[in-house]
C-alpha cells in the first residue's frame, strides 16, 4: 500500500492572498521541508517531489539538493531537467534520460529505489528507477493544435494521476499511463480558473 506525501518547493501565491492563507492553514507540508522530513518518514512510506519550475533548479539548487536525498519520487519536465543539468554541471544538458539516470542514482538517505519521471510535452515521458539500468520511455498520445485548450496544470495533473494510481495499487508503468490520461484531460479544458475557483474560500 502506497501512502504519498508531496511537497511543493515554493508557493507562488501572493503572501496576502486568501488562497495562500488557506493553503498554509491547512497544510504543514508547505512549511520548510528539511526540519520535518525525518518525522514525515515515520508516518509516510513515500516522499514525492515536483521540481515545479525551471527557476527552482536554477536559483534554488542548493535547497533542492538538500531535499533530493530524502526524495523517493521526483517529477519534472524537460525544461526543469535541462536547467538542473546546467546548474549541476552535467556533460549533456539535453540528454533527458541521462539526466534522469544521474539524479536517480544520486545519494539517498534510505535504501528504497528512487524514481525520476520527466515529462516532455508531446514527446515520450522518461522514467528511470535507481534499481534498473535502463530508462523507460512512455509515448504520449499527440493532440492536434485545435484540441489544445489550456496547458496550465498539465504537469500537476500528470503527477497527481501517477501518485493516485500508485496509491490505488497500480504498477509504475500503469501509473504513468494514468498520469498521461489525466494530463490529457486537463489540456482539453480550461483548468486554471476552474481550480482557483474551488481553492478560494
Amino acid at each position: 500500500m502506497w501512502r504519498v506525501i508531496s511537497l511543493p518547493m515554493v508557493s507562488l501565491l501572493p503572501s496576502n492572498s486568501a488562497a495562500r492563507r488557506l493553503v498554509m492553514e491547512r497544510s504543514v507540508i508547505l512549511r520548510p521541508p528539511i526540519r520535518h522530513l525525518k518525522s514525515y518518514y515515520h508516518i509516510f512510506q513515500i516522499f514525492a517531489l515536483n521540481i515545479s519550475a525551471p527557476f527552482i533548479a536554477q536559483f534554488f539548487k542548493s535547497q533542492l539538493d538538500e531535499v533530493l536525498p530524502h526524495t523517493d519520487i521526483l517529477f519534472g519536465n524537460e525544461s526543469e531537467a535541462e536547467v538542473y543539468a546546467e546548474a549541476a554541471g552535467y556533460p549533456d544538458k539535453k540528454d533527458i534520460p541521462d539526466i534522469a539516470r544521474r539524479i536517480a542514482h544520486s545519494p539517498k538517505t534510505n535504501t528504497s529505489p528512487r524514481v525520476v519521471i520527466f515529462t516532455q510535452g508531446a514527446d515520450s515521458t522518461i522514467v528511470v528507477s535507481s534499481d534498473k539500468p535502463e530508462a523507460q520511455k512512455f509515448p504520449v498520445e499527440k493532440l492536434t493544435d485545435d484540441q489544445i485548450v489550456d496547458t496550465n496544470g498539465a504537469g500537476d495533473a500528470f503527477a497527481g494521476g501517477v501518485l493516485a494510481a500508485l496509491i490505488a495499487g497500480k504498477t509504475l508503468s500503469e501509473a504513468v499511463l494514468v498520469g498521461h490520461a489525466l494530463s490529457r484531460a486537463s489540456i482539453l479544458q480550461v483548468c486554471g480558473p476552474f481550480r482557483v475557483h474551488f481553492m478560494l474560500p
